[in-house]
């Protein structure tokens, strides 16, 4: 089981790092925050399809009357996961 993940992790990670638009942006976002780009990667590829699949199941509503308020609270939940990850590097080193 470890080995079939490692595998995928480390397909995952020759992707990230591939030359190319998707790299630049991550090595961009990288040096402007001291996060890994490989971490970057992770937390988006964990967020757009959660918040595809809400707005799919709820909905045009949901669209219309909080896109605002689900954006804001997107922004929130990223900027606390960098602060925390940022305070745990801070503490490691």
């Amino acid at each position: 089981m470890t080995s079939s993940l490692q595998y995928y992790q480390d397909q995952f990670e020759k992707l990230v790092n591939k030359p190319g638009p998707v790299n630049e942006l991550l090595a961009a976002a990288e040096e402007k925050t001291k996060v890994k780009k490989i971490y970057i990667a992770y937390g988006e590829l964990l967020l757009v399809p959660i918040n595809i699949s809400i707005l799919l199941l709820l909905g045009k509503d949901l669209k219309a009357r909080f896109s605002g308020r689900f954006a804001v609270s997107r922004f929130n939940w990223v900027n606390s996961c960098f602060v925390a990850e940022k305070r745990r590097e801070r503490t490691t080193t």
